[in-house]
């Protein structure tokens, strides 16, 4: 499968860079109808230089019948112009070819010439003017089938029924300007056919069919002619019952066939055959199942063969068209239908059918027809596809609206070699020479404008979103186109509830981005992938894990401060959680995250309680509500003064006796307040003033006494 691409800003823009490039081609994938309500075919293509130039034929006018049609397209498929050519009855355009500026157109024409239908040669410029316009034939049905151009000659061949015995085959010589140079009946005794026609190193490859020569009921006949019209080889292959070629190109050193057979597996299986030069058979390769398979087309581009055809074994139920991926050594490697979506019983007889095949670098152009969309009863279209997207193995949609799209479907039919061999018939084979026997015209042909509509139908596929929440729905998208997705995130609900994106899945792939760039490039589911998450709500500015959105089932250990020292004198103390109103009690606390929740981290309160006495301050931390005694006494000498503790008074001045027993409920300052006892100081002084008056009473008797002496 086409990879899911995951891209960060830088990438998408380096996508955008590659989606120009290669990419472009991607989405060049589409399919284009050209008509009117009535019937309208493409035959044959080729591309030239920058144009599509596609060929068949055009119902505009229902009295004439068909009509030539000749439309140019660009590279990716707009229609630049048609024109159809005609006269009074039916004309239809089989096959064309290109040379410098001149197109060369083959088919049958009804309304000029000498019988019932007579072969034509158009010459025409790049703008679709007509240059001249030839008609060939007898007085039955004549019919040029192929073209190819070699040596300045222009070489037609086809078949008829106004000369020889049955019907023939013919080829037709003209010069670059129109005139018959050699007409040629191939054939024998029976009914032959010359259909396809490739030119290499001046020889002429001619594919056809034969009932003269060979096995059964016919059988495919492929001739090598020199430029002058002389038989190198013929060769006949089949078996019991019809086998017919529809288109040959030549690769290398090698002659690729394509068509249908009847003799082998089933009722008509389609073969892809290879031939050397010399005309040895390489290989003969059936792809086949339980109905029609026929391979209408072939071109090979490197080492692949690429085949369409119609099919009715495969796909979605009637008719539908095919495209082949083949190797050189004839194994098939791909295989897809297209066809327009089916019910059960309905639109059976419906036919989608491709006419020829061209492959131009990486893109593959296919044309014909299909009944069942575009303008009218059948449509022309022009396929354009990417190569590698015939190796697509996802199913896709080719959609002109919702209601009409064609289904591209991948496929893995039975296929295989056979064993079949090749015989020569170059001893039996004749070109008789009826130059001389064959009317040649040149009519004015008619020129038109035909009122054609047309509708693309491009590569969608079915992306289907399962989500409201995206910014894109459900439906059909275009192949290559780049999807930014983005879901709604976060969705909030009223119970503390949220869905968070986490990431896509892609099928079943899981993508961890929350915006995805996704090219789409096949069938896809896609799903946003929402993780619900629960608002926890914390209650509290010391706890370690904080409120916020927590996936759902996301373990938590709750955790706090377990001591919180406040500014005014207060301290917390952790002790347990209320979790949901329910006190758990435990300083560690885990939890799943289930459902919202509020957690509430426990503290008990403390109040610091200053008790400051004469000689000391003490401090101490009590519990909230709980209570604190006073110290009862307190006594201290100071300069023969004895303090005794009188009372206390708190720094809102309210006084306590000692010994008091104070609830604490706030923090507290007790300042002690004391009284002073002077006995032990007044009776020092008593001493010390009968010491000094004996002392004085003393000094004034020695005195006393002196004189005395004296």
């Amino acid at each position: 499968m086409g990879k899911v691409l995951k891209y960060s800003l830088i990438l998408l823009i380096a996508l955008s860079l590659l989606t120009s490039q290669v990419g472009s081609q991607k989405g060049l994938e589409k399919l284009i109808t050209v008509g009117c309500e009535n019937p309208d075919k493409f035959t044959s293509l080729s591309v030239k230089d920058k144009y599509i130039y596609a060929v068949g034929a055009t119902a505009t006018n229902l009295e004439r019948g068909y009509d030539i049609l000749l439309s140019c397209f660009s590279l990716s498929g707009e229609l630049l112009w048609s024109k159809s050519y005609g006269g009074e009855d039916e004309e239809e355009a089989l096959d064309l070819t290109i040379v410098g500026d001149t197109i060369v157109v083959v088919g049958y024409t009804m309304s000029y010439g000498a019988g019932d239908a007579d072969a034509f040669v158009a010459a025409l410029t790049t703008k679709g003017e007509v240059k001249w316009f030839k008609v060939f034939g007898g007085e039955e049905w004549d019919e040029a089938k192929a073209v190819a151009i070699l040596e300045d000659k222009i070489y037609v061949l086809g078949f008829t029924a106004s000369f020889g015995r049955k019907v023939d085959g013919f080829l037709a010589i003209l010069s670059m300007d129109g005139n018959l140079e050699k007409f040629f009946l191939v054939g024998g005794e029976d009914w032959d056919e010359l259909r396809c026609i490739g030119v290499s190193d001046s020889t002429i490859y001619i594919g056809g069919f034969t009932k003269s020569f060979g096995e059964g009921r016919g059988d495919i006949l492929l001739i090598a002619l020199s430029s002058d019209g002389k038989v190198l080889w013929a060769k006949t292959l089949g078996g019991h019952a019809g086998d017919f070629v529809s288109d040959l190109v030549i690769e290398g050193s090698t002659v690729y066939l394509s068509g249908y057979t009847e003799s082998f597996i089933e009722e008509d299986d389609a073969f892809i055959a290879a031939f050397t030069k010399t005309g040895e058979l390489q290989w003969f390769t059936l792809v086949y199942g339980i109905d029609i398979d026929s391979a209408r087309a072939i071109d090979v581009k490197g080492n692949r063969i690429y085949v369409a055809g119609r099919t009715r074994s495969f796909g979605e139920g009637g008719y539908d068209i095919f495209l082949a991926v083949l190797d050189l050594s004839g194994k098939l490697l791909a295989f897809q239908t297209i066809g327009k979506k089916r019910t059960s019983g309905a639109l059976t007889q419906l036919h989608e059918l491709a006419e020829e095949i061209e492959v131009k670098g990486d893109m593959v152009y296919v044309v014909g027809y299909l009944d069942s969309v575009g303008e009218g009863f059948s449509d022309a279209f022009l396929l354009i596809e990417y190569s590698e997207k015939i190796f697509d193995e996802n199913q896709r949609s080719l959609a002109l609206e919702e209601k009409d799209r064609l289904v591209v479907f991948p496929q893995t039919p039975p296929s295989g070699k056979i064993s079949i061999e090749a015989k020569s018939i170059t001893d039996n084979i004749v070109l008789k020479d009826y130059t001389k026997e064959v009317a040649v015209e040149s009519p004015k042909l008619g020129e038109y404008e035909p009122a054609l509509k047309t509708h693309t139908a491009i590569v969608r596929y079915y992306v289907q979103i399962l989500s409201e929440k995206v910014n894109y729905k459900t439906g059909y998208y275009d192949g290559g186109e780049v999807l930014v997705l983005k879901a709604e995130s976060p969705i909030y609900f009223e119970n503390k509830t949220r869905l968070v994106l986490k990431g896509w899945y892609v099928g079943e792939e899981f993508i961890k981005d929350k915006i995805l760039y996704l090219t789409v490039d096949r069938d896809l589911v896609i799903k946003p992938v929402y993780l619900k998450e629960y608002y926890i709500e914390v209650v509290s500015n010391f706890s370690k894990i904080t409120s916020g959105w927590y996936p759902v089932l996301t373990p938590l250990v709750l955790e706090a401060e377990p001591e919180v020292v406040l500014e005014n004198g207060t301290k917390l103390i952790h002790i347990g959680w209320i979790i949901d109103g329910k006190y758990r009690e435990s300083k560690l606390a885990q939890i799943v995250v289930r459902k919202p929740l509020v957690v509430k981290p426990v503290y008990e309160r403390y109040y610091l309680v200053t008790i400051e006495l004469k000689h000391e301050t003490k401090k101490t931390w009590v519990k909230e509500n709980s209570t604190i005694k006073l110290p009862e006494m307190d006594e201290i000498y100071e300069n023969f003064v004895r303090y005794s503790l009188s009372l206390f008074r708190d720094q809102y001045g309210e006084k306590y006796a000692p010994g008091t027993i104070v609830k604490v409920n706030k923090p507290l300052i007790f300042k002690a307040e004391y009284t002073g006892d002077y006995t032990v100081l007044l009776a020092i002084a008593a001493a010390a003033v009968i010491l000094s008056v004996a002392a004085i009473a003393s000094l004034i008797g020695r005195l006393r006494r002196r004189r005395r002496r004296r």
